[in-house]
C-alpha cells in the first residue's frame, strides 16, 4: 500500500432510542429499545460482476436449509425450495473472515467480554457483495432492505444490528489477502478508537456489546476498495417454523441462553421495493435506519390490571405465553396489526424491558402481501 492514497468511510451508527410509552399499573411510564442507525458521507463508485439475486416470498418468514460456506465459491441458499440468493465468496474469505474476527474479540476481551463466534448466516456477505456490485454505500440495498429484513430472509431468527465500513484507495493497493488485511484491521481500529466524533461511539458500542454473541462477517473487495461488514447478533435460541402461518405468530423452541421476555415490540414498514444505486448514495439512504414505525405490541395472557400501550398503540394478549430456562413457547394473533396497516413488513422484537437497557432476542421480519 506504499504511496497509496486512502479513505475511509463508516456507516456512521448512531444508537437512536425508539420510545415506547406504556400504560402501567403506577401511571404512565416508558422503556426504550436500541436501534443501531447509520449514516455515510460520500458515495462509492468502484463495482464489480457478482452472480446474485434474491427472490423473496411474502405471507411467511422462511427456512435456510443450506448456508454453508464454500471459499472463492458461490453459496446456492434455499429457502422452502425456493432460491433465495447466489452469494459469491472472494477465495480468501475463510481467512479473511477468520481475521476480522480475532479482531473483534480481541477488542471485547481487552474489555473482558466473552468472544463472539461466526454466524452461518450469510447477511454480511450478501450486503458486502450488494454494494460491491452496484457501486453504493448504504445500510439499504439495492432491493428496499434494511438488515433485519436481510437477516430474517437469509434464516436468521436472532436480533440483530449491522456496521458497515469501507476503505478505498487510489492507485490500486489492495493486491494481496494481506493488503486486504490491513484495511479490515483499519477499519476496525477507526471502529473501536476514532468514533466518538462521527458515530456518537455506535459501532464501538455494538463491538462491545456485552449481549452480542455471534457476528455474520462480510468482506468484498477489489483491488481499489474493501467493504467490510459486520452483522452483531444475540442469538439466544433455536426457533422451529414456521414463526408465521394462518394469522397465528409463533414463537417456540429451544434457549441456548435464557430469556425472560416481558413484551413483543411489533414495528412497520411498507413493502421494500428496489432503489437504485445512485438514490441510495443520496442523503435520503445515507440517514439513520430505524426499525420501522412502532405500532404496538404483545404482552403475556392478563385478565385484571393488565398492561398495556399508549395511545394510538396496539395492544394484544398471547393466547401462550410459556418460558422456561430451556424452552419458549409465545403466540398471539397478527390480525389486528395487519388491518390497521395492510400490507408490508413487520417486525418482532421480543423483549426483556426490565433490563436496563431493555434487550432484545429477536428482530424477525413478517412479509405480508
Amino acid at each position: 500500500m506504499k504511496g497509496a492514497s486512502a479513505a475511509v468511510i463508516l456507516a456512521l451508527l448512531f444508537g437512536l432510542a425508539t420510545v415506547l410509552w406504556l400504560d402501567s399499573l403506577d401511571g404512565i411510564s416508558f422503556f426504550e429499545t436500541k436501534t443501531e442507525t447509520a449514516t455515510t458521507t460520500a458515495p462509492v463508485t468502484e463495482s464489480r460482476t457478482l452472480t446474485e439475486t434474491l427472490v423473496s416470498t411474502t405471507t411467511r418468514t422462511q427456512t435456510v436449509t443450506s448456508t454453508a460456506t464454500q471459499t472463492g465459491s458461490q453459496v446456492r441458499v434455499i429457502i422452502q425450495g425456493d432460491v433465495v440468493a447466489d452469494i459469491s465468496y472472494p477465495h480468501d474469505y475463510d481467512e479473511l473472515a477468520e481475521y476480522a474476527l480475532s479482531l473483534i474479540n480481541e477488542d471485547r476481551g481487552i474489555e473482558g467480554l466473552a468472544p463472539v463466534t461466526l454466524s452461518p448466516i450469510p447477511s454480511g456477505q450478501y450486503h458486502a457483495n450488494s454494494m460491491l456490485r452496484n457501486g453504493y454505500f448504504s445500510h439499504w440495498d439495492d432491493q428496499g432492505y434494511k438488515p433485519y429484513m436481510r437477516y430474517t430472509l437469509l434464516g436468521g431468527r436472532g436480533s440483530v444490528t449491522e456496521n458497515v465500513g469501507v476503505f478505498s484507495c487510489t492507485p490500486a493497493c489492495y493486491l494481496s489477502t494481506s493488503d486486504v488485511k490491513e484495511a479490515i484491521k483499519a477499519l476496525q481500529s477507526q471502529m473501536m478508537h476514532n468514533d466518538t466524533i462521527c458515530c456518537n461511539d455506535g459501532h464501538r458500542n455494538n463491538i462491545l456489546n456485552p449481549h452480542r454473541n455471534r457476528v455474520s462477517i462480510g468482506v468484498a473487495y477489489l483491488q481499489t476498495a474493501v467493504y467490510l461488514v459486520q452483522d452483531f447478533e444475540n442469538y439466544y435460541m433455536h426457533l422451529f417454523d414456521p414463526v408465521y402461518s394462518d394469522g397465528i405468530v409463533t414463537l417456540r423452541g429451544s434457549l441456548f441462553n435464557p430469556v425472560s421476555p416481558t413484551t413483543v415490540a411489533i414495528y412497520f414498514d411498507k413493502s421494500p421495493t428496489p432503489i437504485s444505486p445512485s438514490l441510495l448514495n443520496e442523503p435520503l439512504y445515507a440517514g439513520a435506519y430505524d426499525q420501522g414505525d412502532f405500532t404496538g405490541g404483545v404482552f403475556p395472557p392478563c385478565t385484571i390490571r393488565c398492561p398495556s400501550y399508549a395511545g394510538t398503540a396496539i395492544t394484544v394478549y398471547a393466547t401462550t405465553w410459556q418460558v422456561s430456562s430451556d424452552s419458549m413457547n409465545i403466540q398471539f394473533p397478527l390480525v389486528r396489526f395487519i388491518q390497521k396497516h395492510g400490507n408490508g413488513v413487520y417486525t418482532l422484537q421480543l423483549l426483556d424491558t426490565d433490563m436496563k437497557p431493555p434487550q432484545e432476542s429477536t428482530s424477525i421480519s413478517i412479509f405480508i402481501g
